[in-house]
């Protein structure tokens, strides 16, 4: 009989294995690509952390562009790539040590994953389960663990939490319990619903019979190191920015909540990052409660059976979702990302095979004859030689050799490159949504109009309507746009590329947001470089001569 450190160091293998195969075709498909494919392989939002990353490592401090001082990023996250940027420099390099250090975090995210199989008996019935992220993640560049953002160390960390909690309540699962939420805290400051809600769902478990009392003391010694890093936080940003909020959250609460439910909406009708048909919050919603009533079934009324704890764990992980959404939704009239659905990621990850255990309980118990032995007896190298051989064939197969015609991210960084080369090398740039491959490449000031990754000096020239002053200080002298044609405001149809339009017209920044507009005047003759409108796409640059005016656009 295996004693119980070698069960579960094999139970391990079949999803450290998962993880192998998608940390090496990530790698494998940015190594291989192109120049102008590579950035397609990251969200956007990515190069404003290696940007930031890149100038705190040169001594221009915590800046986006070089001139502003910015407080727009989680800071853990943050602080786990700078180590990256102070080794590797090259601007392309360091895109392949992101993919590596994020097929690490994912690796280990699955192993937590493993564990909590483990622990409720359904190792075999979770790996099946966990088949359909796994792809997800193997075979989608900018898929929400490879993204390049804070999702991609989130993820462990509640998932090694979710893992505790399916352990004994002793003093040392709270302290580590307590431990991985404040570090999930730092990853992503707002997630402070998650943590209460996997906090909850421990105390009741492992206090089932305490008195209400002793659940509260419990609860609140979890949430408190939680509690004292986002205070932490706030009394930096007050110090730091005379602000509660960072920047970016500062810059998305302004003109408040949109009256179209615009975050709530898209929860619940659009797909996130994954390719399916239906909403994020919709699907993981039917899955969870598919799961909890599955779970309920199969338990044949034992409240403590483990598949229903964890049933009723990752429903309580939805519901702060949701609740997170709502507020989100009340707050600001932004969208929401797709790798803030982080909640119904773990959903979908877990949830799917606690169906597969209810459906099939025999699963586990079968015996699995065919290679098992010697599986068990190769050495590592060789039990990994396939999963290493799968990563490799298709990251090679999946390479992108980009054009710059096939989405907003190719043609922003063939712009991006061919401008590095003309313009001069004290330009400064503005631009407001899609700048960061834009931004990270051209390796100028490119000043961020949407506020996320700008100053709060920005945000209040905004507020005072004194942008125009803002601008010229800043000694910008061009203006880029990159946007889908249907995007556009009516009246933005003058003053571009297209034939036939008038000589000058408008552009507006930010374009999210219900609240003022920057109203930027264009004209043809100041356009100094567009790309090829493709698929609707397209970026312009113009040379910035006309004074940046104010307006307000309602997207109600």
């Amino acid at each position: 009989m295996q004693n119980v450190e070698s069960v579960t160091r094999r139970s391990l293998r079949p999803f450290i294995a998962l993880g192998l195969v998608a940390a090496v075709a990530q790698t494998v498909r940015v190594v291989t690509a192109n120049r102008v494919g590579s950035p397609s392989l990251f969200v956007d939002d990515a190069f404003y952390y290696f940007g930031i990353a890149r100038n705190i490592v040169r001594g221009n401090g915590s800046t986006w562009d070089g001139i502003n001082t910015t407080s727009g990023y989680h800071p853990l996250w943050m602080l786990t790539i700078l180590p990256v940027f102070m080794v590797v420099r090259g601007r392309f390099g360091v895109l392949t040590a992101i993919k590596v250090l994020s097929g690490l975090l994912w690796i280990f995210a699955l192993r937590e994953v493993a564990k909590i199989a483990e622990s409720i008996g359904a190792r075999r019935a979770i790996w099946f389960g966990t088949l359909p992220i796994a792809m997800y993640a193997i075979f989608f560049g900018r898929s929400t663990p490879f993204a390049g953002v804070e999702t991609g160390l989130l993820l462990p960390w509640l998932l090694a939490a979710i893992a505790v909690c399916c352990t004994q309540g002793t003093r040392g699962s709270r302290t580590r319990l307590s431990l991985l939420l404040a570090a999930a805290t730092l990853t992503r400051l707002d997630a402070i619903a998650t943590i209460a809600a996997i906090a909850a769902v421990a105390v009741w478990k492992w206090d089932a019979t305490a008195s209400l009392a002793k659940r509260a003391r419990s609860f609140v010694w979890i949430v408190a190191p939680s509690i004292a890093c986002v205070t932490l936080v706030a009394a930096a940003n007050v110090a730091w920015t005379g602000h509660l909020l960072t920047v970016s959250s500062r810059a998305k609460a302004r003109g408040g909540g949109s009256s179209r439910h615009y975050a709530l909406h898209q929860y619940f009708t659009q797909p996130g990052s994954l390719p399916i048909v239906v909403g994020i919050g919709a699907l993981s919603a039917v899955v969870v409660l598919t799961a909890l009533f599955a779970s309920r079934w199969r338990a044949h009324g034992d409240r403590m059976n483990a598949p229903l704890r964890l049933s009723y764990m990752l429903t309580a992980l939805w519901l702060a979702e949701f609740a997170a959404t709502a507020l989100f939704d009340s707050q600001s009239s932004w969208p929401q990302w797709p790798w803030y659905f982080y909640n119904s990621f773990i959903i979908l990850l877990l949830a799917p095979g606690l169906i597969i255990h209810a459906a099939f309980p025999s699963l586990e118990s079968r015996v699995v004859r065919f290679g098992a032995t010697r599986w068990r007896r190769a050495p590592v190298i060789a039990r990994y030689a396939l999963p290493l051989a799968i990563g490799v064939l298709v990251g090679g197969a999946t390479s992108v050799h980009a054009n710059g015609n096939e989405n907003f991210y190719t043609q922003n960084a063939k712009a991006a490159l061919a401008l590095r080369a003309t313009l001069p090398n004290g330009a400064v740039l503005a631009m407001g949504d899609r700048s960061g491959v834009f931004g990270y490449l051209v390796e100028r000031p490119v000043v961020q109009l949407e506020g996320i990754v700008n100053s709060n000096q920005f945000l209040d020239a905004v507020e005072r309507r004194d942008v125009d002053q803002f601008l010229r200080r800043e000694h910008v002298s061009y203006f880029v746009k990159s946007a889908h044609t249907i995007d556009r405001y009516p009246l933005e149809t003058d003053g571009g590329p297209e034939p036939g339009v008038k000589h000058c017209g408008w552009r507006f920044e930010p374009y999210f947001g219900e609240s003022d507009k920057m109203m930027f005047t264009v004209c043809t003759s100041d356009i100094v470089y567009t790309s090829t409108a493709s698929q609707g796409e397209r970026l312009t640059v113009w040379k910035l001569t006309k004074p940046v005016g104010s307006f307000h656009i309602s997207h109600s």
